[in-house]
């Protein structure tokens, strides 16, 4: 991808992660645990933040690696009955993160996830998995999460 970086546009390469914005700074997605690695071009007059190592690449890009902190404790998912299910978590897990995802993979009509006893969104069944974005609920709502009723498998 061409992208602003530094004062001027440059071809950035990453493996292991997407670009995922551009302000103020180039940001990376990646799963929590891996290294980012980035190939960019032109190499000079580049200031990386801290954390950023220059790594052995290839002429004439810069490389530059990332190792992102270890994965965070798995929520603990437990039956609450028929159908329903009870995820738990620490919200400290997450206070480090960008982003944290919950990834629902579920069977049936229509599935709900309540936070705190507050219904926070619900999802029409389209055979495909059912991605929550955990950053945007409050530490209550996320710390006793409940949902989805119908067929819901355990992970």
């Amino acid at each position: 991808m061409v992208a602003p970086l530094n004062g001027r546009d440059r071809l950035i390469i990453a493996r292991k992660a997407q670009l995922s914005g551009l302000a103020p700074t180039a940001r990376f997605t990646a799963r929590a645990g891996s290294v980012i690695t980035a190939d960019i071009l032109p190499a000079g007059g580049l200031a990386p933040r801290a954390g950023w190592e220059r790594a052995q690449g290839s002429a004439p890009f810069a490389r530059y690696s990332f190792r992102l902190g270890a994965t965070p404790t798995a929520p603990k998912v437990t039956a609450a009955g028929t159908g329903r299910w009870r995820i738990t978590s620490d919200p400290a897990d997450l206070a480090d993160l960008t982003e944290a995802q919950l990834i629902l993979d579920y069977r049936g009509g229509e599935a709900t996830l309540t936070g705190a006893g507050t219904r926070i969104t619900n999802d029409l069944y389209h055979g495909e998995t059912w991605t929550i974005g955990l950053k945007n609920l409050t530490d209550t709502d996320r710390a006793d999460l409940l949902g989805p009723s119908p067929g819901f498998p355990v992970p």
